[in-house]
This record gives structure tokens, C-alpha cells and sequence, in this order.
């Protein structure tokens, strides 16, 4: 019950922050991921430390792709690698692959309701296939990191989301 409260709360103020600020704070993390390791310890021994590691391993290595190449900022990174302390690398892996079907449905909305859905189709595709054969990308491509804040999605509050309704879902 208590990891199950400090989940939903670190969930909800990092949604919040991340929607209006774009920043998800590490003074928020880091209480979390203590708590994460300590609450195992105490409940689990030595095996519930294991899994809290393995937890936060993974969900650390499952976005690090991503925040190397420019599409997520380290906060949505150390926020699912704390949701992986809380909660272990099974729950973690359903949360990541959930969280990217929201993000996707969520990028369609917004894509859709800028007009731009089909031209970021198109250059996706032409993309995929200069990359498949081999060849340069030399059509419009897209440079992550140089998208404006207003033009990504808050990753954190996908996370969250994405998080909230695996927990939901049992």
C-alpha cells in the first residue's frame, strides 16, 4: 500500500512538472528511488533489492536509445529507471511498452490536429527506406534535436500514463 502511494505520487508530480515545465526533477526522483531499494530490502531481503536493481537496470536501458539520439530529455530516463526500483522489470517492461503505445496515439492526436500527420508519415517512410537500402538520408530527415519544446510530447506525462494504467490493469 505505502510503495503503491509513493508511486502514484511521484507519477502525478511528474506529469505535472513535466506538462508545465518541461522538467522532471531529480529532487523528486531521487526520494523515490531511495525509498524503492529500501522499502525491497525490508520487504523482499536481499532478492527484493535484486529485482528493485534489475527494475531500475532496465527501465534505465530501455530509454537511453532514445535520449541519445535527442527524442527524450534524462529526466523521462531516470523516471522510468525509479519506476523500475518501485516496482521491478516485469512491471517495468509493461509500463515502457504500454507508455509507447499512449505516446504513439498521443503524437497521432497531436500530428492530426497540427495538420502535419501526413508529411511527418511521408518523411518517416522515405526515411525508413534510405535507411533499409543503405543509403544516405539525404531527404528532409528529421533532427531531434533541433524540434522547439512546444513541438515534442512531454514524455514524463506519458510515462505516467502509460504507468498508471499498467497498474491499473493488474
Amino acid at each position: 500500500m505505502l510503495k503503491d502511494a509513493v508511486l502514484l505520487i511521484l507519477l502525478l508530480t511528474c506529469a505535472y512538472t513535466d506538462l508545465s515545465k518541461r522538467l522532471i526533477y531529480n529532487r523528486v526522483l531521487l526520494p523515490a528511488i531511495i525509498f524503492g531499494f529500501l522499502y525491497a530490502w525490508l520487504t523482499n531481503g536481499i532478492g527484493g533489492v535484486g529485482q528493485s536493481l534489475a527494475g531500475m537496470i532496465l527501465g534505465f536501458l530501455l530509454l537511453l536509445l532514445p535520449f541519445y539520439f535527442g527524442g527524450l530529455g534524462a529526466g523521462d530516463v531516470k523516471m522510468l529507471a525509479v519506476i523500475g526500483a518501485l516496482q521491478g522489470p516485469h512491471f517495468t517492461w509493461r509500463a515502457f511498452l504500454l507508455s509507447a503505445l499512449v505516446g504513439g496515439g498521443w503524437a497521432v492526436v497531436y500530428l492530426a490536429r497540427q495538420g502535419r500527420f501526413l508529411i511527418t508519415l511521408n518523411t518517416l517512410l522515405i526515411n525508413a527506406y534510405f535507411l533499409l537500402r543503405g543509403l544516405p538520408v539525404t531527404w528532409p530527415s528529421f533532427n531531434l534535436n533541433q524540434t522547439s519544446p512546444e513541438e515534442t510530447l512531454p514524455y514524463g506525462a506519458v510515462l505516467a500514463l502509460g504507468t498508471l494504467l499498467t497498474y491499473l490493469s493488474g
